[in-house]
């Protein structure tokens, strides 16, 4: 079981400076943090790289993406809390960040580099964002050898640019079955049972979450944010055309039906306002019950889901480890695009 590193980066006065608490097992560190020029310098070149996936700026490179991430790491990593992360072993370590300060959550901390280390997603380093919920009891870990059940939407209106939700579909089914007709041909009793809905609409999804009960929830589309709010672009049953559905109202639909996970393979779905605690596409699920969501800042290529899908689920049916298999995704995409992921 891996270890965590929990970082909390507090608001101390507004927009000035902050208080960093790091805890590792019982050694624990404090620092102050000055939010100003720094904070904007780690928000400006978010907003480039925001830009740059968008095609109206020239992408950063390798160099650039490196220099980002170590500035990410000293920005907070510093005085005493820079003593207690020497101490950290050299096995799986999570890096927990939670932040009260919007300018903070909004940061892209994935990028997070150390310093000495070799450029690129570190295979023992996850970085996972929290999401405070307060009551939420998450349910029992699921043995690899009882029935997995996974529900797959997609959704691509006539009004959209063309996504591969066809070839990512087909990677999940297929990754699954190999490994638990595997399981199953050593005697053990495994069962996956796979649901896909194609042309995605809100009646169509409630329908299925309603009817049946599902252990991962997967999206495969479009999202978006606007004025703040995020949404999935469904599909309209009539038109064929894009109709949004709210954060909320998402989190209203697959909230406490005991989904153990949701992978978003949509752009912007971790993106909003983040001063509104249901504004987000991911934390709303979150908020809703759903324990662990994979989801994206930022705007995704398309030619990089179904890579970043495979690895993902690979891992995850390997160790059981949704951190470590967000890991192996990164790494993946780290490696099939020349290390600018």
């Amino acid at each position: 079981m891996a270890e965590s590193f929990d970082l909390a980066i507090l608001d101390a006065s507004p927009l000035k400076e902050a208080i960093a608490y790091g805890r590792w097992n019982s050694d624990m560190a404090v620092s102050r943090l000055s939010i100003g020029t720094a904070l904007d310098e780690l928000r400006g070149f978010r907003d480039h790289i925001n830009r740059s996936l968008r095609a109206t700026e020239k992408r950063p490179d390798f160099r650039e993406l490196t220099t980002y991430g170590h500035k990410l790491f000293a920005f907070c990593i510093r005085d005493d809390l820079a003593q207690l992360y020497s101490r950290l072993p050299s096995g799986q370590v999570r890096i927990h960040i939670l932040s009260n300060q919007p300018e903070v959550r909004a940061i892209p901390w994935e990028y997070w580099q150390e310093p000495a280390h070799t450029p690129g997603p570190r295979r023992d380093r996850s970085v996972v964002r929290i999401v405070p919920v307060i009551g939420q009891l998450p349910p029992p870990p699921l043995e690899i050898k009882e029935q997995i059940r996974v529900l797959f939407a997609s959704a691509e209106p006539v009004d959209q640019e063309p996504v591969s939700w066809t070839e990512v579909r087909d990677e999940i089914e297929t990754t699954f079955r190999a490994r638990l007709d595997r399981i199953g041909k050593d005697g053990e009793s495994a069962k996956f049972e796979f649901k896909a809905i194609d042309g995605t609409t809100r009646t169509a999804l409630l329908d299925a979450v309603t009817q049946e009960p599902f252990d991962i929830f997967h999206f495969s589309g479009h999202g978006e944010v606007v004025k703040g709010i995020g949404y999935l672009i469904l599909t309209d049953r009539k038109t064929r055309k894009s109709v949004r559905i709210r954060a909320d109202e998402l989190g209203q639909i697959l909230g406490h039906r005991q989904i153990r996970l949701a992978v978003l393979s949509a752009c912007e779905t971790a993106a909003g306002d983040f001063k509104d605690d249901f504004s987000l596409v991911a934390e709303s699920l979150v908020r809703a019950g759903i324990p662990a969501v994979v989801a994206n800042q930022l705007p995704i290529p398309d030619k990089t889901v179904a890579t970043f899908v495979e690895a993902l689920y690979k891992e995850l049916l390997k160790s059981g480890d949704i951190d470590r298999a967000v890991g192996e995704g990164r790494i993946r995409l780290s490696i099939d695009l020349g290390g600018s992921t």
